[in-house]
């Protein structure tokens, strides 16, 4: 085990150990080991290129919410793997493809391997909480335009007009500092329809916390959509 700390950490050695600024130059892995030099450190097995899992601190509560890290994107995980259990239950033959990314974090995870008879892309990534939005734990957010660009228009007209007609709790946003999937899609020339849904998600990339709520609307939507699709 391990600890992320900041360099000279302590309040008692270090007086702007509380305002110093947080960056990969002033913050280090403290090793729950003795070790002191780079070799020591070797002799754990440890090398460069190594992955550091951190500790997720999940937590469901029993009013809905539920707090982690890593709720962008599991939230999203947990909908397609909802949406494929329905999909069976029900007996229903579409031509749906589902498609999970190891990599939308570092931008390219969506550009390829999808089915050569893809034709729309619906992108089920977290949806963003925050000031001057209108997202909340507990909708389902549609995205018309991120830091890539609007979203196709039909396509989000079509989803928000589901949500109406079937009372399904959701948001329409704008999110100034996001990308997702589908952009990297349609940068590397994937030529699809794309529309951007997902569970609103507070506190992105920190300690993330979501509700149920938002994450069966997020399904209710996807459902509605494949029912409307192919119907």
């Amino acid at each position: 085990t391990g600890t992320t700390l900041l360099n000279d950490p302590s309040a008692h050695a270090n007086k702007k150990a509380s305002t110093a600024e947080r960056s990969t130059e002033t913050m280090h892995i403290r090793i729950d080991e003795r070790v002191s030099t780079k070799d020591d450190v070797k002799g754990l097995g440890i090398r460069v290129g190594d992955i550091i899992a951190f500790d997720p601190r999940y937590q469901a509560l029993p009013n809905g919410f539920i707090k982690s890290h890593f709720m962008d994107n599991k939230a999203g995980c947990y909908v397609l793997f909802e949406v494929a259990r329905q999909v069976k239950e029900q007996g229903l033959n579409v031509p749906v493809e589902l498609f999970f990314s190891n990599y939308e974090e570092v931008g390219h995870g969506g550009t390829t391997g999808y089915a050569p008879t893809l034709d729309e892309l619906l992108v089920i990534d977290m949806g963003v909480v925050g000031e001057a939005l209108d997202g909340h734990e507990t909708l389902c957010s549609i995205c018309a335009k991120d830091s890539g660009g609007p979203y196709d228009y039909g396509f989000r007209k079509t989803l928000t007009e589901l949500a109406e007609g079937q009372d399904i709790p959701h948001a329409v946003d704008i999110y100034p500092f996001y990308s997702s999937d589908g952009t990297a899609a349609w940068r590397a020339g994937v030529d699809v329809r794309v529309a951007l849904i997902g569970p609103g998600v507070a506190a992105s990339h920190g300690m993330e916390r979501a509700h149920v709520d938002g994450i069966r609307a997020t399904v209710d939507l996807s459902m509605a959509y494949i029912k409307h699709r192919f119907s």
